[in-house]
């Protein structure tokens, strides 16, 4: 089980606009014709072989899931790697408590629309399992990507409404703000060791928040 979840974003706006309780989703196939890293031909495909895809005008909102292991005198461990797929280099990092945002999902406004939320698994989609797939009322075929995305670690959250072709994205929103669980985190900032970003779990002080929130 995830001890956080990491949501890495390029603009200060975009960590605003998560404490403040919205979620910004695009559809599956939006990450279709992106560059290799933050794109993956592959979403919502029913067989990594052939493409063949099923949900995938389902938003959908990416995080980075913390285990225990990877967490070291109060900062977490991520690979630069990482980072660079979303290039966020320059960006930010919205630390979120796992257990409190878990807690709080059954408040997002998903319009009546089931939701799901969970682990991605990477494997290569074998084929005794496209009937599975096919049969599946849960969107399974949208938490398994190819083995090449693994170092990403998402934890994913899939709205079950089926935006039109014309629409990229929707904003879905928790009853109040998120501030209180999360934390806010300049990546450039962060220490680079050995390709290993090292992230706090925690700001630490007032004076921090006004730095990254460009307050006087």
């Amino acid at each position: 089980m995830p001890k956080y979840l990491i949501k890495f974003v390029s603009e200060e706006l975009h960590a605003k606009t998560l404490t403040n309780g919205k979620l910004f989703m695009r559809p599956a196939s939006y990450y279709h014709n992106l560059e290799l890293g933050q794109g993956d031909i592959r979403e919502g495909a029913l067989s990594h072989n052939k493409m063949i895809y099923m949900n995938n005008h389902f938003p959908i909102y990416c995080l980075y899931s913390v285990e225990e292991s990877e967490i070291e005198n109060g900062f977490i461990k991520v690979l630069k790697k990482c980072i660079d797929d979303f290039h966020c280099q320059n960006g930010y990092a919205v630390v979120l408590d796992y257990e409190k945002f878990v807690s709080v999902l059954p408040t997002l406004n998903t319009y009546g629309y089931k939701m799901n939320a969970g682990e991605v698994q990477y494997h290569v989609i074998r084929n005794n399992e496209f009937a599975i797939l096919v049969n599946n009322k849960n969107g399974l075929n949208l938490f398994i990507k190819h083995p090449f995305y693994v170092h990403q670690k998402e934890y994913r959250l899939v709205v079950f409404e089926s935006l039109p072709k014309e629409c990229d994205h929707k904003e879905y929103s928790f009853e109040s703000s998120i501030e209180s669980i999360a934390n806010v985190v300049k990546i450039s900032s962060c220490d680079l060791r050995d390709e290993i970003f090292m992230i706090p779990i925690k700001r630490k002080n007032e004076a921090e928040d006004k730095v990254l929130y460009g307050e006087k």
